[in-house]
């Protein structure tokens, strides 16, 4: 427990106080003493405060007392000087610890107010700074360090207060700039160095960077104490003071006049070789419009030669393998006595009426979903279900077959205007499974192959004029879709008798 003095001499006011200030959980000692400098009051300081005094203090004990020898003059001339002036006086002490270390304390003496005129009881506070004086010390060594790095950094470093007048100018800007840092010094810095065009925009961005808004990798022209203008790249950032509050910029520049040299060196080296590029571009997309259109042509001619699946697998691996399919109906189409018809002909206009007539069973092909494998002469053949399998291909077929025939009796009815002779039609189909593929190693062609097929080219064989004659197997297909004639079982070549039918009107559908 604090010791309070019973000294008769205190008025209540005073004792009472004494009471209040009985604060034992300070980290500092804490002492009231009276004008001759004896104990009123202690409260129960840290063990270090100790090491200031010779021996422990109580009350009624002379503070001179138990304060070391060689600190005793010191302390009374201090204690002396407080009870004269009535004022507060700071100091401060450095001992030995226990462990050998220094501790450092800051002891304040001061009076306490009371009613009487002169004051009869004095404060003394002595609170340990080792800590602080440690961290003041690593801080003025940060400080220098810091100090030093400015000072030989490798780049130009400038500040400025807030109106823009310089007070940091370290070695590199004397090298690089010309000014002396006593020259520099107190002189803005926008006068100093920027060139007389760019100064308002300098001073525009100053401005900016005072306001909180930092000048990052700015490109300027520097105008050196020579009169030689300099390139630097600059960033500048707002200097503020531990309160927040803008007290100046910092700014760091480079000077890269030469790599600027170079840059623009390169650039018009860039722009000859872009005009040159630019030239050789116009040429190459020449040459890239013919490769393309010829490209074009040999895509289009390919297409025409092949299904389109079958050509863009072709070009993408320069092959196509064989393909079978369960269900595919071929169609054979002939141009029943066309040697005999033709005598009366031209060669011209007899390939010309060839070329429309299969230019109409081409465009009939793509409206029922069919795919042109080859003509031969007079003849044509198809087939439904390739390379798109589907089943609805033996119905496709018979309606493409019919079309053929009433493409070919239209073009008659035309052509008896003229007097040309009229043409006949015979299909013939057959349905099931077969192969395709591409043979051929530099004249390509899309080709089946299968008892389908030749089954197919006997229907044809043996059908009638504007007909068209389908197999059993395709009959059993469609007979639900069209009306169809049984014919019986007629002769073919090498393959003996076999049922066929004609397809007698369009499908039942379309015609209810």
């Amino acid at each position: 427990m604090p010791e309070v003095s019973n000294n008769p001499d205190l008025t209540p006011l005073e004792a009472g106080w004494l009471r209040d200030v009985a604060l034992d959980n300070f980290d500092a000692a804490i002492l009231l003493v009276d004008r001759n400098g004896i104990i009123q009051f202690r409260n129960n300081y840290p063990d270090s405060f100790a090491m200031l005094v010779d021996k422990p203090l109580h009350i009624g004990d002379s503070i001179f007392s138990a304060i070391p020898a060689q600190w005793t003059s010191m302390a009374n001339s201090m204690f002396q000087n407080v009870v004269k002036s009535a004022s507060t006086i700071n100091t401060g002490a450095t001992c030995r610890g226990e462990m050998g270390g220094k501790l450092h304390f800051e002891i304040r003496c001061k009076p306490v107010i009371t009613r009487n005129p002169y004051p009869a009881l004095f404060q003394v506070e002595v609170t340990e700074v080792t800590t602080q004086k440690i961290f003041e010390k690593k801080l003025s060594a940060l400080a220098q360090e810091i100090t030093s790095l400015i000072e030989n950094a490798n780049a130009v470093i400038i500040e400025t207060d807030s109106r823009e007048y310089i007070t940091q100018w370290n070695k590199m800007a004397s090298q690089r700039i010309g000014y002396h840092k006593n020259e520099a010094y107190a002189r803005r810095l926008t006068k100093l160095i920027a060139e007389e065009p760019n100064l308002p925009d300098f001073s525009r961005l100053l401005t900016n960077v005072l306001d909180g808004r930092p000048l990052v990798n700015h490109e300027m022209k520097v105008r050196a104490k020579s009169g030689k203008l300099l390139d630097f790249l600059i960033n500048a950032n707002p200097k503020m003071n531990p309160k927040g509050k803008v007290i100046g910029i910092s700014m760091i520049g480079h000077d890269i006049t030469e790599l600027v040299t170079y840059r623009q060196s390169l650039e018009k080296k860039v722009d000859e070789r872009t005009r040159e590029l630019n030239h050789s571009f116009e040429e190459i997309k020449v040459q890239k419009s013919r490769l393309e259109e010829e490209q074009k042509k040999s895509d289009e001619l390919l297409r025409n030669i092949l299904p389109d699946r079958v050509a863009a697998k072709l070009k993408e691996s320069g092959q196509v393998e064989p393909q079978h399919y369960r269900l595919a109906t071929v169609l054979f189409a002939d141009l029943v006595g066309f040697t005999v018809l033709g005598k009366g002909l031209s060669p011209e206009v007899m390939l010309d009426e060839l070329s429309n007539i299969f230019t109409g069973f081409d465009l009939i092909l793509e409206q029922f979903n069919l795919e042109k494998i080859k003509t031969m002469g007079d003849g044509y053949m198809a087939v439904g279900g390739v390379p798109e399998s589907n089943e609805s291909n033996p119905v496709d077929a018979v309606r493409a077959g019919l079309a053929m025939i009433d493409f070919v009796q239209d073009i008659n009815r035309k052509n008896s205007q003229s007097g040309k002779p009229p043409w006949s039609l015979r299909v013939g189909l057959n349905s099931g499974e077969l192969v395709a593929g591409v043979i051929g190693k530099k004249k390509f062609a899309y080709d089946v192959w299968g008892s389908t097929v030749n089954v197919a080219s006997r229907m044809d064989a043996a059908g009638k004029a504007n007909c068209v004659n389908i197999s059993e197997t395709t009959y059993q297909l469609v007979k639900n879709d069209f009306h169809c004639v049984y014919r019986g079982e007629i002769e073919t070549k090498n393959m003996g008798k076999m049922n066929m039918y004609l397809v007698e009107e369009q499908d039942k559908l379309l015609s209810l």
